[in-house]
């Protein structure tokens, strides 16, 4: 099945709903509720769309999301992730003083 053009597994749906379960429906990096498909993504860490490999999915509220799809940003761990969001969260905090 294709959405957004890219290919996706035929069950996609239904295993965007258990990810969504068995992570507490909550942004993996900020905690953010994230129940509401329209608020929040199930991202393929790899990028490859046909790999549902559950250490490969992460549930991302949209801000997280699309922090993730940054320029020049190259994560493709949810540890690097949070890594970049511990630096982006301090550097914000550096400027605001």
């Amino acid at each position: 099945m294709k959405i957004n053009g890219k290919e996706y597994n035929a069950d996609w749906t239904a295993t965007s709903l258990v990810i969504r379960k068995q992570r507490g429906y909550k942004c993996e990096v900020c905690g953010r509720p994230a129940c509401n498909p329209a608020e929040s993504s199930v991202h393929h860490l790899d990028e490859n769309t046909l790999n549902d490999k559950k250490e490969n999915l992460v549930l991302l509220c949209n801000k997280c999301h699309l922090a993730f799809h940054r320029p020049n940003i190259f994560v493709r761990t949810l540890a690097d992730f949070r890594h970049f969001v511990h630096q982006l969260k301090r550097q914000l905090t550096f400027n605001n003083f």
